[in-house]
């Protein structure tokens, strides 16, 4: 059989843990509509604790983190008015049975106090993960345009000290003194499926991909893949067709 004053406990967290993130439900849309931005971050940051740092760590698809935020977020808040009510009447059942009125109103208040608490330090474990999050969508096409620079830069510099004309073809070998890592550039530097396109001196290089790459969600920004045959020039357009959801 259930113990009720246990029960009492429960339904108070619960009770408690409702009205806070209802609370803060309306105090985000509020501060939404009214274009407070610092208010509404941390409304949100409070009512979502660390569940968006958790979920952006999986290669869901926006359309999936929107069906699965509210379910969550809902679970969350259960968790923590289950979690501070037991946690209370634990401590208050250690005290004995007798029946005390004074101090069961006393953890009871403990019981919100607690929601409270765990909410905010919840929150506090998140808030550093939370500068991740803005865009980055297209994270490794800089880093290819850094090894381009870097390649086309080296071809300059053969260039001039060997006194190669335009249009004279290069090779790895030939551009590898000028290269950090040496002959190993192409390899460690490889973003993903990328391969490098010298061209002959006085033209700029190039990368093609030769197969798909997924490149994984970063942060709020969703996960694409990058068709097979999509080049990246040094200035670099995003293409219309050449990646895919």
């Amino acid at each position: 059989m259930t113990n009720p004053t246990r029960s009492r406990f429960v339904r108070h967290g619960m009770v408690t843990a409702g009205l806070v993130a209802a609370g803060l439900l309306l105090t985000g849309i509020a501060a939404w509509r009214l274009n407070k931005g610092p208010v509404f971050l941390w409304a949100v940051n409070l009512l979502c604790g660390p569940l968006p740092a958790l979920l952006v760590h999986f290669d869901f698809t926006d359309a999936q983190l929107r069906g699965l935020g509210p379910p969550t977020i809902v679970f969350y808040w259960c968790v923590l008015g289950v979690g501070s009510g037991l946690l209370a009447w634990r401590g208050y059942a250690r005290l004995g049975p007798e029946d005390d009125g004074e101090r069961l109103a006393r953890y009871v208040w403990r019981v919100r106090w607690s929601v409270l608490l765990a909410a905010l330090v919840a929150a506090l474990f998140a808030l550093p993960l939370w500068p991740s999050f803005p865009s980055s969508p297209r994270a490794p096409v800089p880093a290819i345009r850094t090894n381009l620079m870097q390649i086309d830069a080296a071809k300059e510099q053969l260039a001039l000290d060997k006194r190669l004309p335009p249009g004279q073809v290069v090779t790895e070998a030939d551009l590898a003194p000028y290269l950090k890592y040496g002959p190993d550039f192409f390899t460690l530097r490889r973003v993903g499926t990328e391969r490098y396109v010298l061209n002959p001196i006085g033209v700029e290089p190039y990368a093609v991909f030769d197969a798909a790459w997924r490149v994984r969600r970063h942060g709020w920004t969703e996960g694409y893949t990058i068709r097979k045959g999509t080049i990246v020039h040094l200035q670099w357009v995003p293409p219309t067709g050449g990646e895919s959801r």
